[in-house]
Formats: structure tokens, C-alpha cells, sequence
């Protein structure tokens, strides 16, 4: 039988294999073009918003996310402020450094994703030991969440887990060393979470009521520097929001406005809680698999059972908290996106693997450690194989043949009309629009929509392109 230092390094070989693969599936569709999908038309928003801040630089947009197509002045920019603002700054970095184009939007998030992986086995590693972390680091390396949503170009995505990650390792390194520089490399990571995503705000209420309810309510109060810092973040974006929709330039009205769109999504879907709770449900058994789901019930039965649980074993509990309350926030997100459950990405992570490793344990305790090492080979053998299936049917559901023909039509409005051209597109303002907003990179808007203060022009041309009729009118 092979001695316990073979089989170690078999286990290693194994496992970094798996963490290889599973870094290797987030680049599948990195150079592909933008196409229908949650994997694609968001990325066209962002990342002509991102183009835009290159195009007309900071100064000229006040830093503000202009979703405007082709050339346009101050004074008619149409912005789309509906998320916190970090993420579009960054794409425009990356866009600065490496060229516009769809490889240098993803590698934003893409970047994140693998940060994200190596703090998942730094957590792991440092408080629950090296098995976990190995195990954990493939979970969450292989997970269809990751795979297919790592490189996703979205406030709800790798960039704000990111962050999360950041602030709860700096919490629970801060719990036992109590030291600032810990305290403010938390804060660190919530600021910046704020700055993302709207995650962010709802990871601070499950760390005081965690500090409140393991160190007493007057310790919790040691953190008033998170709820305040998010309470200022929160007032900064609303007055940036003032400030730059005050005189001349708008919301981009196809998005439609902040306070309408904050209460479509506060409203509840049809049917409720349960519908909502379904809905969690069946997006969890999409992105992380039915195996990685029963793990990570059985957690909260099986290690936990008689005693009380570490303040690292409340992590997972931290990230399940974050989001769980943003999805009773903001109910109707659920429905059309099922990204919304990436939140609970680490919390997978780790208990499915403390989960398998108490399993491990106890199958070498009481049948030897040829059983215990059966048992943990079956097991993740299972999780790799089917996370590999979900990732699969998920790239199943991508038509790169839309994306190379929307870009194709762009071409040809592009070559049909001006930058300073007013293109009325004859249809609504779906996907298809987004994309060739991008690719065009001109100012596209739906001819069905009323646009009060539109600027005068006289029409040019009226010419049959790919997608229908489109009326190019010249902006004076």
C-alpha cells in the first residue's frame, strides 16, 4: 500500500489539476464578442461606458458612467448611475493599458476571480487548516458560478466577492489580534465593496450582529466606522448623481431612471416569498450543483452539531447573510438574473469543504484510512465531475454566432453613418440594441421611444441596414 506521503502527494497533484482546469474554464469565452445573455450584453453596457471615459476622459464626464453611443457634447451625455461606479473606473484602466475590446473588459473581473481564489485558500489555510483549504480552493475553482460567471463583466460579480473575501479575512484576523491595522484593512475591503456593488452595504450587518452576539453589544460598537463609512459612500454616489444630472445631461432614459428602477426592484415578484425562495433555490442548483447544495445543508447539521460555532465557521454564515438580505432587498432581481447568488460563493466553498473533511475524518476513524481516503476521492471526484456538466450546459446556453453577427451589423451602421450621426433604431431597446450600441460606436437610440429634448436634425438618409430600416438624422 502506498505510504501516507505518496498518497498526500497524489491528493496535491489531484487537487492543483482540478484549481488548473477550472482557472483554464473562466478564459473560455474571453475574446468572444458580446451577444444576448447575462454572459454578454452587460458586458457591452459596461464597456462602452468604460470606453467612453477614454474617448471623452474623466474630467469631460465628471466621472460619471456615460452610456452614450458615438460623439455627443457635455451637455447631451445620458448617463447610467445605477450601480456604484468602481467597477466601470477600473474597466476604463484596463481599456487605457491593453485597448478597448472584450478580452481587456474581462480581465477585470477575471483578475478578481483568481485574487478571489487565492483568499479562499488564505481563510481556508489559516483557520480551519491545510485539507480545507485544499478542498475549498477547488470547490470554488471549479464551481459553475466561477467558470462561467468569473469573467463577467457586472457589478454582481467577481470584483465585489472580491472585496467581501478581503473584508472578512481582515475581521476574523482582527478578532484575535485586535490590532488597527487589521480593523482598517476591513473597512478597506467594505469601502471598497460599497464602491462596486451594492453586496457590499449588506456584508455589515451580519459582522455586528456576529461581534454584537460573540463579544457583547458594546464590542459591536467598535465597528461604527463600517455603517458610517457606508452611510457616506451612499450619500457621495447620491450627490455625484446630483451634481452631474443637474443642467443639460440625463439619465439614459432606456434604462430608465434610479428612484423607477429602485422601486421595480423593491417591488415583490408575482407569488411572493415562496416564489422568491424558489427561485434562490433553483438558481443555487444551477450555479453550484445539486452535490454542492446537500454539502452545504449538511453543514450546518453535521459539524455543528453539539457545540458553538468558531467565529471562522461564521464566515460561512457571513456570506450566506450578505446574500440573503440583498435578495429580500431587492426581490424582483431574482427572476431575470441568476448571477444575483454569487454572493454565497465562498460560503459553498467552505462548508462543502468542512462538510467533506468531517466525513473524511470519521469514515478513517472508524473503517481505517484506505475507507477515509476512498471516501474523500469518491467525493470530490463527484463535485469536479459535475461542476464540469454545469459548466458545459451553461456554455451551452451562449450563441457566439449572435455576437459575430451583431458586431457585423454594427460594421455596417458604422460605415453607413458619422459619429455625430443620431441613429433611430426601429425597434425597443433589448439586447440586440446594447450590443450594436457598442460594436457601432454610435448614438443608437429606439425609434419607439419619446425622447423629450431631443436635439433638432435634418433626416440624411433612410437606409435599409441589417436589422431593419435605420433613420440617420445629423445633429446640429
Amino acid at each position: 500500500m502506498p505510504s501516507s506521503r505518496v498518497l498526500r502527494l497524489v491528493f496535491l497533484l489531484a487537487a492543483s489539476s482540478c484549481v488548473l482546469a477550472g482557472v483554464a474554464a473562466r478564459f473560455h469565452r474571453f475574446h468572444d464578442p458580446w451577444q444576448g445573455g447575462h454572459n454578454g450584453w452587460g458586458g457591452a453596457v459596461y464597456g462602452l461606458i468604460a470606453h467612453n471615459y477614454v474617448t471623452h476622459g474623466f474630467a469631460a464626464t465628471r466621472l460619471g458612467p456615460v452610456a452614450n453611443g458615438g460623439m455627443v457634447p457635455p451637455e447631451r451625455f445620458e448617463y447610467y448611475y445605477h450601480h456604484p461606479p468602481l467597477q466601470v473606473w477600473l474597466l476604463s484602466l484596463s481599456y487605457r493599458i491593453f485597448g478597448g475590446g472584450e478580452s481587456s473588459a474581462r480581465a477585470v473581473p477575471l483578475a478578481f476571480s483568481l485574487a478571489s481564489l487565492l483568499l479562499v485558500f488564505l481563510i481556508a489555510r489559516r483557520w480551519f487548516g491545510p485539507s480545507v483549504a485544499v478542498l475549498a480552493t477547488v470547490i470554488f475553482a471549479v464551481m459553475p458560478a466561477g467558470t462561467y460567471y468569473g469573467a463577467h463583466v457586472e457589478p454582481y460579480g467577481s470584483q465585489a466577492l472580491f472585496f467581501s473575501l478581503a473584508a472578512v479575512y481582515a475581521y476574523l484576523a482582527w478578532l484575535g489580534s485586535q490590532a488597527r491595522r487589521d480593523l482598517m484593512l476591513c473597512l478597506a475591503g467594505v469601502a471598497l465593496g460599497c464602491l462596486t456593488s451594492w453586496y457590499g452595504y449588506f456584508l455589515i450587518p451580519p459582522l455586528l450582529l456576529h461581534l454584537a452576539v460573540t463579544r457583547g453589544p458594546r464590542a459591536a460598537l467598535r465597528l461604527w466606522l463600517l455603517p458610517l463609512a457606508a452611510l457616506l459612500l451612499f450619500a457621495a454616489f447620491l450627490a455625484h448623481r446630483h451634481l452631474l444630472l443637474s443642467g443639460g445631461p440625463s439619465e439614459l432614459a432606456q434604462m430608465g431612471t434610479l428612484g423607477g428602477k429602485l422601486a421595480s426592484r423593491l417591488a415583490w415578484p408575482e407569488g411572493g416569498l415562496p416564489r422568491v425562495a424558489l427561485l434562490t433555490a433553483r438558481w443555487c442548483v444551477s450555479l453550484y450543483t445539486i452535490p454542492l447544495c446537500l454539502l452545504t445543508l449538511a453543514w450546518l447539521a453535521i459539524p455543528l452539531r453539539g457545540r458553538r460555532a468558531t467565529d471562522a465557521e461564521c464566515a460561512v454564515l457571513f456570506f450566506l447573510a450578505m446574500g440573503t438580505l440583498h435578495n429580500l432587498a431587492f426581490p424582483s432581481m431574482l427572476p431575470p438574473h441568476n448571477y444575483i447568488v454569487v454572493a454565497y460563493a465562498p460560503a459553498v466553498a467552505f462548508a462543502s469543504a468542512l462538510t467533506i473533511e468531517y466525513v473524511w475524518r470519521a469514515a478513517g476513524r472508524r473503517a481505517g484510512a484506505a475507507a477515509g481516503g476512498i471516501v474523500l476521492a469518491f467525493a470530490m471526484a463527484l463535485v469536479v465531475s459535475v461542476c464540469a456538466r454545469g459548466t458545459a450546459r451553461h456554455w451551452q446556453w451562449d450563441d457566439v454566432a449572435e455576437g459575430r453577427r451583431l458586431k457585423s451589423e454594427a460594421a455596417a451602421i458604422e460605415g453607413a453613418t458619422r459619429p455625430k450621426d443620431l441613429v433611430l433604431w426601429p425597434g425597443p431597446d433589448d439586447y440586440r440594441l446594447k450590443v450594436l450600441r457598442y460594436y457601432s460606436r454610435r448614438n443608437l437610440v429606439p425609434e419607439v421611444l419619446p425622447r423629450a429634448g431631443s436635439p433638432a436634425g435634418r433626416i440624411l438618409r433612410a437606409s435599409p441596414l441589417p436589422g431593419g430600416a435605420v433613420v440617420v438624422t445629423q445633429v446640429h
